[in-house]
């Protein structure tokens, strides 16, 4: 009698998780650009993605939505940027989004060293500009310290809707000029050269 009211129970125990709307956003790809992308803090309705970034081609992730993301409407978002390798700082970073959805609540943003960001909202988008430079930002509760997290809303995406999140530090002047110096020098060797 025992095992039968055990089993029964399991089976009844079944049932419900199994009539629960699933809710477990997932990563459908990513696109690191040789930078790296953490997405082990994805899943529920919370977009956990930590980037490190060795260069400025930005890096992407793809979430897939299930019903119970549908029905919220939308996801929590929070994230941890770093400049690689130690020493590289940022001084812009972009955020943007797939035409349909938005940043709908744009909360906590702070640097390495206390400061915080300024916050600009651009279309599906945002521009964080750090004064002065950094070599992290922490946005939403990236750190567990009760901040508040960004919101990702949905628009009209619905079960199986894919959004792309995509991560761009922008370069600083200084790296524009540092790149054009380096052209020339390359190409005042190649006409040396070619004179000989």
């Amino acid at each position: 009698m025992k095992n039968l009211l055990s089993t029964l129970s399991i089976a009844c125990a079944s049932l419900l998780l199994a009539a629960q709307p699933s809710h477990a956003l997932t990563v459908s790809s990513s696109n690191d650009n040789g930078n790296i992308v953490n997405t082990a803090f994805v899943g529920g309705l919370q977009a956990g993605v930590d980037f490190g970034f060795f260069n400025t081609l930005g890096a992407s992730v793809t979430f897939l939505l299930e019903q119970g993301d549908v029905d919220a409407g939308s996801v929590l978002f929070s994230s941890i940027i770093s400049a690689l390798p130690a020493g590289a700082v940022l001084d812009q970073v972009t955020l943007s989004l797939d035409a349909g959805t938005s940043f709908f609540v744009v909360g906590g943003a702070t640097t390495l060293d206390g400061g915080a960001p300024s916050v600009s909202v651009f279309g599906n988008g945002v521009l964080l500009s750090l004064a002065p430079a950094s070599s992290e930002i922490y946005l939403g509760n990236s750190l567990g310290l009760g901040a508040t997290n960004w919101t990702i809303q949905l628009g009209s995406l619905g079960v199986g809707g894919k959004f792309t999140l995509t991560v761009t530090p922008v370069p600083e002047p200084e790296t524009y000029a540092l790149m054009l110096a380096g052209l020339g020098l390359v190409g005042t060797i190649v006409r040396r050269r070619r004179a000989r």
